[in-house]
């Protein structure tokens, strides 16, 4: 189903792609979960839906990067809902930015 989705894609039938990896992530889960949503990611962002794609992308990463998995989590949300990194920062950095270098420089 990826092989076809994926074809589909770069064929420029972006919207059917999206529909059959749309179709294989709900229908059940399995070792191939993060392949289906990494070309999920690829099919939603060439459709116009670069949002979208991001927060899917990173929430596939979240159980692979334990240590980050509250921010990657955070960050996905505020991508899917619309916002940014330096909004997701802004609301989660006690005090003026500028005291955080990291935060400032978007570590």
């Amino acid at each position: 189903m990826i092989q076809l989705a994926s074809t589909l894609r770069n064929l420029g039938r972006t919207e059917e792609s999206v529909t059959l990896l749309t179709a294989e992530r709900d229908l059940r889960s399995d070792e191939l979960d993060d392949a289906v949503a990494a070309f999920l990611s690829l099919a939603l962002a060439d459709a116009g839906r670069e949002r979208e794609a991001v927060a899917l992308a990173l929430t596939a990463l979240v159980p692979h990067l334990p240590e980050y998995r509250r921010s990657l989590t955070h960050y996905a949300r505020a991508r899917a809902d619309g916002g940014t990194a330096s909004d997701t920062v802004r609301s989660a950095v006690p005090g003026p930015l500028s005291a955080h270098p990291r935060a400032a420089s978007g570590s």
